[in-house]
């Protein structure tokens, strides 16, 4: 079963609030995660590994302007490929997915 959550994080800069973000990411299984409002206005390797640890992961970002905003989508490359992505400027973003069962979905 693929797993997703969506989830207003309210600023990712903080490195105890990545530590909490990450275990909850490990507790619950996730196959994919979107991370709105981390208000981090460039997101790196070390950033997203910071938040879900070890493994074979792809990710996109959509850097925050300031403070405000800031979207990650962070997968399991083992679960899901992505197929393609579609990134705004400031409002958001689309990544085409397929799951490994062969199903085909699209997420925001």
């Amino acid at each position: 079963m693929l797993k997703i959550i969506s989830w207003n994080i309210k600023g990712a800069r903080d490195k105890k609030k990545r530590i909490k973000i990450r275990k909850c990411i490990k507790l619950w299984k996730l196959g994919i995660v979107i991370l709105q409002e981390t208000k981090l206005e460039r997101c790196t390797d070390r950033i997203v590994h910071h938040l879900w640890g070890r493994g074979d992961i792809g990710w996109v970002a959509l850097d925050a302007i300031g403070l405000s905003g800031g979207i990650l989508i962070i997968w399991n490359n083992e679960v899901v490929q992505v197929k393609d992505e579609i990134k705004g400027t400031f409002s958001g973003f689309m990544v085409l997915v397929k799951w490994t069962k062969g199903r085909e979905c699209g997420g925001s």
